[in-house]
């Protein structure tokens, strides 16, 4: 569970560079999930050094990824009800605390391969895209996962992920909802910028693996 949690998130964040290149302009989601799981892999297999893959999988995440999106659903009511500073101050550690919490753990990767099946409409431009990643690693040797894609200008941006059912914003959602409610928001910033500082101080070969 743990090696799909981290092969989920990382999926979910990394699919485009800010160089023009490697963006993928589609009005496909389809299309646009086979790009970003064929970009994905060229990323791992390169062979430059760990440092440099991390901070491009990072420059891609920033990039593409809806991360306010993100932590608004994640905080729920709370985010409404922090202030302007409080809020400030959790999109910038959300985002770092996905980025530092996720990206380094595709060392990991052991040759899975994302298989796109069908995209579906949910309407007002968001899409469920569904695929079947072949890992090594799984009792039954495939994870379905489904992509939660919200269409941006002329692409996409993924603001959730679904691994056998489970929601990777829910998941998040409920994780966050102790701390927030028993000890309040100022409480939980401390907590979480603590565990971000931690987290880039962990070099990604130092990391241990799953």
């Amino acid at each position: 569970m743990k090696f799909l949690k981290s092969l989920l998130v990382a999926l979910y964040f990394v699919s485009t560079s800010a160089s023009a290149q490697s963006v993928f302009p589609t009005n496909d989601p389809k299309d646009y999930a086979v790009k970003v799981g064929n970009r994905i892999i060229e990323i791992v297999e390169s062979k430059v050094p760990n440092l440099e893959k991390q901070n491009t999988l990072i420059d891609l995440f920033r990039t593409n990824s809806d991360t306010d999106y993100m932590a608004k659903f994640v905080m729920g009511r709370f985010f409404r009800q922090a202030s302007k500073e409080q809020k400030s101050k959790y999109l910038e550690l959300y985002r770092d605390y996905v980025i530092y919490s996720y990206i380094p753990r595709f060392r990991e990767y052991e040759g899975e391969k994302q298989q796109v099946n069908q995209s579906v409409s949910q309407g007002s431009n968001e899409f469920i895209v569904k695929t079947t990643i072949t890992s090594p690693k799984s009792k039954t040797g495939k994870i379905n996962v489904d992509y939660r894609l919200l269409k941006s200008g002329n692409s996409f941006k993924i603001i959730d992920v679904i691994g056998e059912g489970v929601s990777l914003l829910t998941t998040q959602r409920s994780d966050f909802a102790a701390p927030l409610s028993q000890k309040g928001i100022d409480f939980f910033l401390i907590r979480l910028e603590d565990k971000v500082a931690k987290l880039k101080s962990t070099k990604w070969e130092n990391r241990k693996k799953k």
